[in-house]
């Protein structure tokens, strides 16, 4: 568990992850639901204003569980790991408890990644789950150039995320 503020970007040193084609050893866990794969490197990555993805303006190489406009500084609990069950192993980042800027309804969700040879990267969500803030709501993934990705739901649009749901990534060319 770690502290998180209001618009920032943790980078975590990772075991090497497939993504996009791509071998990768960092991530960047954003206030506002979303990682950068290979990490954050400025303040262009952190945006509480949520894309439809793919969207060439940074930030990207994203991976959107849950992108909308996350206070930290009100609560919640924030968590970077690594697991394994003995076969497989996976980063787990993990926001419990975060509430939206706007109304403090509160959401819990995360992404897991297979470091295990092949691309596995899925979504899950808790029972503490709002439509966003201001029902705004990006749920998707994109690559580095921004160029190519997929959108599961975006404002309205599409399947909202529910307790118990696993969303997994494909593989983003």
């Amino acid at each position: 568990p770690f502290a998180m503020t209001d618009e920032q970007c943790l980078n975590f040193g990772v075991p090497p992850y497939l993504y996009a084609g791509v071998v990768y050893t960092s991530i960047g866990m954003v206030s506002n639901g979303y990682a950068v794969v290979g990490g954050c490197s400025g303040s262009a990555d952190i945006d509480f204003i949520n894309q439809v993805l793919p969207d060439a303006t940074p930030p990207n190489n994203v991976l959107a569980p849950f992108w909308t406009d996350l206070n930290p500084a009100a609560g919640g609990n924030y968590y970077a790991a690594t697991i394994s069950d003995g076969l497989n192993s996976w980063i787990v980042l993990e926001w419990e408890d975060a509430p939206n800027w706007g109304d403090g309804e509160l959401n819990t969700f995360q992404i897991w990644i297979g470091y295990d040879g092949y691309e596995e990267i899925n979504f899950t969500y808790g029972a503490t789950l709002s439509d966003g803030d201001a029902s705004f709501l990006t749920v998707g993934a994109e690559d580095s150039t921004g160029l190519s990705g997929q959108n599961y739901y975006v404002d309205g649009t599409g399947t909202l995320p529910t307790f118990g749901v696993d969303v997994g990534v494909t593989s983003i060319p």
